[in-house]
């Protein structure tokens, strides 16, 4: 047996001794003509003393038989046993002799009933153990056994019989653990009753523990904030709340975004001064705009040991910001120099820039320029001022920076393609990017590819379509996402020969792939390829093989329809769109055509109508408000 164990088990059977001696001693059992059994009864103290059990048992044993009506030598012997069972299980059918013999000599306490009731459990005998059960609630009706009872009874016997919890709570309420005990059992099949009983129990005694019970109903009712009054409520009376329920109160204030509460419990929060806490009055603070607050909370969060290195970048720069909202520039700089972590510093001077004013900006470059200065670590220093004064438009002064920023930099930090990107927003600078691009170990998207997305979503069509046709003949077997591309900004051109062809070789390449199937499906009927109308009814209809539930391929495959003069098969294409709400315009106006070829006026006009309400494609509204113009 491991000595640590068998030390616990010694603290705990000591202690009890000490009680148990005070009540032996006053018993009236105890009388001169018992000395024998109060010598037996010291010894065997001693011996638990000196971890000696077994010689403390047999002890008690004389004891027991040198006085045989004391009930508490009995009661004594028995509590031994049980905690000695952990080591030796076996014991559990002495306690159960020794407690039928006590039963038929009527010496018994309720407490050796239930110690006598749990060895017959462990014995696997659960008739025998109900019946000393039952015989402890006649012994003696208290709360307590009760609901022991009904445990045994939901556990080895069900189902319990909730009445006695009934009759438990018919008792005087003295305990608070023994109602809350009640009530979680209750809780199990009744939470309405089970939360009415707490709250009387709270009610009663004002207690932490009751609250707490509540707390954990009101969590499984899903109704946090009834809690959250009471924790408030005992908070502005000064009642004692311990640390956990306050943590609890601003953690949940937090996640419902009650900020001003939050501040209003910031002595709660300096006072646990934890970094998860202190963070919480951190960001209400910023989030009403109370930097005072905020900068107090910083600086508390700054000292807390548990503000680890992994969050300082990150936290250093929120704080950094929020002393430039309080328009104190060099703590700023000061905050921004301790967290010199790039991907935080430049999504906090990204927020900076955006919408700034003139006043604001100036600002911005005071703050870069003593970065700069005071930055031992330049490179950095120059990207963020580069990457900054992109963002305001500064893009000869940006280029300057960028120019000063390391090769070796630039490479070691993954910013090839951000600073290649850079250099084509501020001047287009091809040649600049390209050099960039060249060095990277990574090739995809190919240089080309690069060049071809930014001129596209610059809106540079001509640009955008020349690199993506470079793309295309460097590799003829690309991403499917390039010729999809390819083929939009070739649209856009009216190249729509280009557009047809660069589809064909990608549904070669792809012929599984719906969204290649869809736009070559739905561009032959948009634009009215008749010899090409049979493939592009076949190629609508592979696509819908893999995604049937498309609402954009049926309207590809009804205005196909439509433009073959089928409009009974067009309208039958629109049956899948029609069960969900239309949010699209340009269906919308499939629709009104379709419904109008079909002559059903009322219903062409409708969708007409929806379509211009909609208004989120410009073509579809035109065509629709000149249909509807005709119809008059």
């Amino acid at each position: 047996m491991n000595k640590y164990i068998i030390i616990i088990i010694a603290s705990f059977i000591v202690g009890c001794s000490t009680i148990q001696k005070d009540k032996l001693e006053k018993s009236i059992d105890f009388q001169e003509d018992n000395s024998q059994a109060v010598m037996y009864f010291s010894m065997a103290e001693t011996a638990i003393q000196q971890n000696d059990f077994g010689t403390a048992i047999e002890l008690y044993k004389r004891a027991d038989k040198a006085s045989l009506g004391n009930i508490y030598i009995k009661e004594k012997l028995l509590n031994l046993l049980r905690q000695l069972i952990f080591i030796n299980p076996i014991l559990n059918e002495e306690i159960v002799q020794l407690g039928e013999k006590y039963l038929s000599q009527n010496l018994y306490t309720s407490q050796m009933l239930i110690i006598i009731a749990d060895s017959y459990i462990k014995l696997k005998d659960i008739q025998k153990a109900d019946e000393f059960l039952k015989l402890a609630i006649e012994t003696e009706p208290s709360m307590e056994h009760y609901s022991l009872y009904y445990s045994f009874q939901r556990d080895y016997n069900p189902p319990a019989d909730t009445t006695l919890l009934t009759s438990a709570l018919k008792l005087p309420w003295q305990k608070t653990e023994s109602i809350i005990k009640v009530a979680q059992m209750i809780q199990e099949y009744d939470i309405y009753k089970a939360l009415s009983i707490l709250q009387e129990s709270y009610k009663k005694w004002d207690d932490e523990k009751s609250l707490q019970s509540i707390l954990i109903i009101y969590e499984d009712k899903k109704e946090i904030e009834k809690g959250l009054e009471l924790v408030q409520e005992r908070v502005k009376s000064h009642k004692p709340v311990p640390d956990f329920m306050k943590i609890y109160l601003i953690e949940k204030l937090f996640a419902f975004q009650d900020y001003e509460k939050i501040i209003e419990l910031k002595d709660i929060c300096f006072e646990i001064n934890t970094n998860q806490i202190l963070r919480y009055l951190f960001f209400s603070a910023a989030n009403l705009e109370k930097y005072d607050l905020a900068i107090s909370a910083g600086k508390a969060i700054e000292k807390t040991p548990d503000l680890t290195d992994e969050l300082k970048p990150s936290f250093f720069a929120y704080l950094g910001n929020i002393y430039f909202l309080s328009k104190l520039d060099e703590k700023a700089v000061e905050y921004f120099l301790k967290s010199n972590e790039m991907q935080a510093l430049m999504g906090l001077f990204g927020e900076l820039t955006a919408d700034a004013d003139e006043m604001t900006k100036q600002r911005i470059q005071k703050i870069i320029s003593l970065f700069i200065e005071q930055n031992p670590d330049k490179d950095l220093a120059n990207f963020l001022a580069g990457f900054t004064y992109m963002n305001l438009e500064l893009n000869e002064e940006s280029e300057n920076y960028f120019n000063l920023v390391s090769v070796d930099f630039i490479k070691e930090n993954g910013l090839l393609n951000t600073i290649a990107e850079a250099y084509l927003t501020n001047s287009e600078n091809i040649p600049k990017a390209k050099e960039l691009l060249e060095l990277r170990d990574e090739k995809e998207p190919t240089i080309n590819e690069f060049l071809g997305f930014h001129f596209y979503l610059e809106n540079s069509d001509t640009l955008a379509f020349h690199y993506f046709s470079q793309a295309l003949k460097e590799n003829p077997q690309s991403e499917v996402n390039i010729f999809l591309v390819a083929s939009l900004v070739a649209e856009k051109l009216g190249k729509i020969n280009n557009m047809i062809f660069i589809l064909e070789n990608a549904i070669q390449l792809y012929p599984q792939s719906p969204d290649v199937l869809n736009t070559l499906g739905y561009s032959i009927a948009k634009y009215e390829i008749k010899d090409k109308y049979a493939a592009a009814e076949e190629m609508l209809k592979k696509a819908l093989e893999v995604e049937s539930e498309n609402n954009h391929i049926w309207d590809s495959l009804a205005w196909l329809y439509f433009k073959m003069d089928k409009y009974e098969q067009a309208l039958q294409a629109m049956e899948k769109p029609l069960e969900q709400e239309i949010k699209l315009s340009e269906l919308a106006y499939h629709l009104g055509e379709i419904y109008l070829k079909l002559d059903k006026k009322e219903l062409a006009r409708e969708y007409l109508k929806i379509a211009i309400e909609l208004a989120n494609d410009e073509k579809s509204v035109e065509l629709s408000k000149k249909l509807l113009k005709e119809l008059k």
